[in-house]
């Protein structure tokens, strides 16, 4: 009969091999070509919501990048969320209409989407979709069209490639938070639309049928809220799709916001893990609603540092149970685990940021994990619950 270590050692080595798999598939399949997108020769009206809490000096790029992209039938909705700066000011020079909200409760992303929406529902606006942008981005030509026409031409939603710009002289530490970003956010959703599966809503950049954005409970203060989107677009069998050719570019957070975002995502990711998967699992069985399963899957992939810590660990069980008990099975899927592991994220590097940052990176990984370690302690020992805004400062 197995001992107790045996066991343990091959639950653990089984447990982590279950999404280094599931890594694996994704980023081989992201180094095939992207699907044909599905273009319209005339798409319906478009609006296009940006939530902004404070954003006076990010703003005006944002918007020149969007208007230009708007034809006649397209709105540009500014919903400047408990401001204390110009930011309405800002938006209504950029000829974007403004909703100005103050709710000292109820504040966050979450909040200010569903207030836009309830506004454009108010108005009688009568598109097919809307686009969802933050304040701090780049929206790239053409993305606006390529995004709405992927509605209209499937009913469904659609996420933009969504990646961090890198600072001029980029650290270690911020090439590879880069480069964890752009596997997750490009590898990975290009491998599940491969499989003609949706992929994470992954915050900036995603459009969304506005027959169901006027049904989704947007407002929560969910502090990760754009997972919730994706999953409950799934369950309405509308998931979104990965559209490539889209592009959205975000700003890396300076170093200390960066712990807070870092820590506020996956904290939140981790929590949606435990609290979500095995509900939305049931849900997906029992509905027979494959989207639901596919979502379901993907996120239980942990955050990329916290699952190479989790094969450390099952590899040091299994060398061990292998040292006292002669089993060496852990070790072997331990090991092949880890292997897995570090071919899927070459693959994935090859893919989504091979031009930008370079491959030696990888061997800041270790430093990296160190630094991420008082983070991982700080969301068991004191939680964040409420959404709190990303400073831009330097």
């Amino acid at each position: 009969m197995p001992s107790l270590l045996v066991i343990l050692a091959v639950a653990a080595s089984v447990a982590t091999a279950v999404p280094v798999a599931v890594l694996a598939v994704q980023c081989l399949l992201a180094m095939l070509p992207p699907p044909r997108l599905r273009r319209v020769t005339d798409r319906p009206g478009v609006a296009v919501i940006v939530p902004a809490h404070d954003e006076e000096r990010a703003l005006p790029g944002t918007l020149a990048a969007i208007v230009p992209q708007l034809g006649p039938r397209d709105r540009l909705l500014v919903v400047a969320d408990n401001c204390t700066d110009g930011t309405a000011d800002v938006a209504r020079a950029a000829g974007a209409d403004v909703l100005e909200r103050s709710d000292a409760l109820r504040r966050g992303k979450g909040y200010a989407l569903d207030a836009g929406v309830r506004q454009l529902e108010q108005e009688g606006f009568d598109g097919d979709s809307i686009v969802i942008v933050d304040a701090d981005c780049h929206v790239e030509a053409g993305t606006v069209d390529l995004l709405s026409e992927h509605v209209a031409a499937t009913g469904g939603a659609a996420q933009a490639h969504y990646v961090m710009e890198m600072p001029e002289e980029p650290s270690a530490r911020d090439q590879v938070s880069a480069l964890a970003v752009r596997i997750r956010n490009v590898a990975r959703a290009r491998g599940m639309r491969r499989l003609g599966l949706p992929c994470q809503v992954t915050g900036s950049g995603v459009a969304l049928p506005w027959r169901i954005a006027r049904q989704l409970p947007l407002a929560s203060g969910n502090i990760v809220e754009d997972m919730q989107i994706g999953l409950d677009l799934a369950g309405h069998g509308a998931g979104a799709m990965f559209v490539d050719a889209a592009r959205v570019l975000g700003k890396l957070a300076p170093t200390e916001a960066a712990v807070a975002q870092r820590q506020r995502w996956e904290q939140g990711h981790l929590t949606t893990i435990v609290s979500k998967v095995p509900q939305v699992l049931f849900e997906g069985l029992r509905r027979r609603n494959l989207q639901m399963l596919a979502l379901a899957v993907d996120l239980a992939v942990p955050p990329l540092s916290l699952l190479v810590v989790s094969l450390l660990v099952s590899l040091a069980l299994g060398i061990a149970c292998g040292i006292s008990t002669d089993s060496w099975l852990p070790t072997i899927i331990a090991l092949g685990s880890f292997v897995t592991m570090l071919a899927s994220t070459v693959c994935g590097w090859w893919v989504a940021a091979r031009t930008e940052i370079p491959l030696r990176a990888l061997l800041a990984v270790p430093a990296y994990m160190v630094w991420k370690l008082p983070m991982w302690l700080l969301s068991v020992v004191r939680p964040q619950r409420e959404w709190v805004r990303t400073s831009r400062d330097d």
